[in-house]
């Protein structure tokens, strides 16, 4: 059962069952603590109280560095998933220095805005990355990330009008258009001009 009440102008969430480790958080608002609470009870009841929770000093930067090494060691990543991680695990300008246990909404949502300066398609595919770290984090190493601030982060997001879907093509390429690219491609590519039908 969860309790929530108010300290020294926060709010502290306390989770409590049995057979499980007591977990405390500290919020600034009610609504965050009732959320963590809540989630943390999802974890309970399905099963996932084996998680460990993070040490007092492991960082995002600390999960977005052993997601790199390890998921792109089977999986390489692209230029631009590289870029990202590396940018949101700097201490200064990203989520790096920040605590696993204190991410927050507001903290996303502050990186997205102020940090990043980002929107729409390039704010999405942020969160994507943030989200598949923290997932790793509970599902393959089971340390106690947060669950569901990404998603929350994602629809406050949405409804500051702040995220977008990539624009859809809506027409082919035109016979000149492919004309002018193949003519570039057999002047700029070698490896292109012998291939069959270019």
């Amino acid at each position: 059962m969860a309790s929530i009440i108010p300290l020294n102008g926060k709010w502290r969430a306390q989770v409590r069952r049995r057979g499980a480790p007591t977990q405390t958080r500290t919020f600034a608002t009610k609504a965050l603590a009732e959320a963590w609470a809540r989630s943390v009870e999802v974890d309970l009841e399905a099963g996932l109280v084996g998680l460990v929770a993070p040490t007092s000093k492991t960082t995002i930067g600390d999960l977005i560095k052993r997601y790199t090494e390890e998921v792109s060691k089977n999986k390489p990543f692209g230029k631009n998933k590289t870029w990202v991680l590396n940018r949101m695990a700097e201490r200064k300008s990203g989520l790096g220095a920040v605590l696993v246990n204190a991410l927050t909404v507001e903290r996303i949502i502050q990186y997205i805005t102020e940090d990043r300066r980002v929107r729409g398609v390039t704010a999405s595919i942020d969160l994507t990355y943030l989200g598949s770290v923290l997932k790793m984090a509970r599902a393959v190493w089971r340390i106690q990330a947060p669950r569901g601030v990404v998603d929350d982060a994602r629809e406050a997001l949405a409804h500051m009008g702040m995220l977008a879907r990539s624009n859809e093509r809506d027409r082919r390429p035109t016979q000149s258009e492919l004309d002018a690219l193949r003519g570039y491609f057999r002047l700029h590519s070698r490896s292109l001009m012998n291939r069959p039908g270019f």
